[in-house]
């Protein structure tokens, strides 16, 4: 992404932040029809790994979109 300008780096970042976003709401889907019941540790251990995966991302991403915001046009 070195060849790229400011601008176009903050929209590559709205896009990967739109991703992350709906596979938030896809998971949310799918908890809001799951029997929880059923649901066994290590599926709520993997469904807790992934929300700390997507977390993790969400939040690397918003430091890279601040880093962007903060360098100085030229």
């Amino acid at each position: 992404m070195s060849g790229l300008t400011p601008l176009e780096k903050a929209g590559n970042l709205f896009g990967v932040t739109r991703d992350i976003g709906m596979g938030l709401c896809a998971l949310g889907q799918v908890l809001s029809i799951v029997d929880m019941e059923r649901l066994d540790d290590a599926t709520l251990t993997g469904l807790g790994c992934l929300l700390e995966t997507i977390g993790g991302q969400l939040l690397e991403t918003s430091h890279h979109g601040s880093e962007i915001a903060s360098t100085p046009p030229g």
